[in-house]
């Protein structure tokens, strides 16, 4: 690597019956984190959470989003009336 050294050689290029073949790409399903570089998203069904995870919507409700505001309402002796936290 010094002043008199000749200059690094290049990497031959093989012949194309012997180089390896080209994979083909296949149509492969978009992922959720596609495009957001500092987020991994898990894709896979973990079946631990699944027995919590409801089928069907509760009677009341008419809509999924209705049912998760319901949820999304704070509990307790300190936000509810004593009847209502019971």
């Amino acid at each position: 690597a010094g002043a008199g050294a000749p200059p690094p050689k290049k990497p031959r290029k093989l012949p194309k019956k012997l180089q390896a073949p080209m994979k083909k790409v296949e149509n492969v399903p978009k992922r959720k984190d596609d495009g957001m570089s500092t987020v991994i998203i898990n894709e896979k069904r973990l079946k631990k959470t699944s027995k919590f995870q409801l089928s069907e919507i509760p009677y009341p409700y008419k809509s999924r989003e209705e049912y998760e505001r319901a949820l999304a309402g704070n509990l307790g002796q300190e936000w509810n009336t004593v009847q209502g936290a019971k």
